[in-house]
């Protein structure tokens, strides 16, 4: 046992000896741990206003809404919430999906309904979940039978309305996603054989928050698509 202890003791000074004769060793430790704090310090936090993606292969992206493609890929920034991220796909539906989730009715106000010549019009409408305002949306619209152009005509319907009327198959293309401190929006296209309409749309960020419609708005529809 005193053996033992002995040897120990001389292996302690021989190793305190090594270090005491070789101070980069030292520097080098104190270095290593320097780049450890920093590396395990809380990293400096950025403030990021405005995400905006463009869909670069926009005019695929979707492909039909009837939905024959056997695969599909909806990726989207991380900087929406998988519910925003439902919405910015709606290809036709968003008041039904509005509806379906505030389990509240849906409407549809044409603010605007703008002939600029025969087939051709630019629209503005307003969607509410109860009242409370959770959509404006600008289009520019183009129809090319006679069927669509007597529908567009009419003004008092949503976009919706008028493609679930004329039937057929319907093509959605995703152009552009974005996101500020206030509100979420997309700029994408819908056709079919009879019209085809490039919309923009722009929703306030608390859209499915909890105090959706006790909050006062963060946003003003009218000055959303400015």
């Amino acid at each position: 046992m005193v053996g033992a202890i002995a040897a120990l003791a001389l292996l302690v000074a021989s190793a305190d000896s090594f270090v005491t004769n070789h101070p980069s060793l030292l520097a080098k430790s104190a270095a290593t741990r320097a780049h450890d704090a920093e590396a395990t310090s809380e990293p400096a936090t950025s403030t990021t206003t405005t995400t905006t993606q463009t869909i670069m292969d926009g005019a695929d992206h979707l492909g039909d809404v009837g939905g024959s493609h056997l695969a599909v890929d909806l990726s989207l920034s991380s900087a929406f919430t998988p519910l925003q991220r439902i919405v910015l796909t709606a290809n036709g539906n968003l008041q039904r999906i509005l509806s379906a989730y505030h389990n509240r009715p849906v409407t549809v106000t044409v603010l605007r309904n703008e002939r600029v010549k025969i087939g051709l019009w630019r629209r503005r409408v307003l969607i509410a979940v109860d009242g409370t305002p959770a959509c404006v949306a600008a289009s520019v619209v183009t129809a090319v039978t006679r069927e669509a152009i007597e529908l567009a005509d009419g003004g008092g319907v949503g976009i919706g309305q008028i493609f679930a009327e004329l039937g057929g198959k319907q093509s959605f293309s995703l152009l552009e996603v974005s996101k500020n401190a206030t509100t979420f929006s997309r700029t994408y296209t819908l056709a079919n054989a009879h019209i085809m309409c490039h919309v923009e749309e722009v929703l306030p960020l608390n859209l499915f928050d909890d105090d959706f419609f006790a909050r006062a708005p963060d946003w003003h529809p009218d000055a959303a698509l400015q």
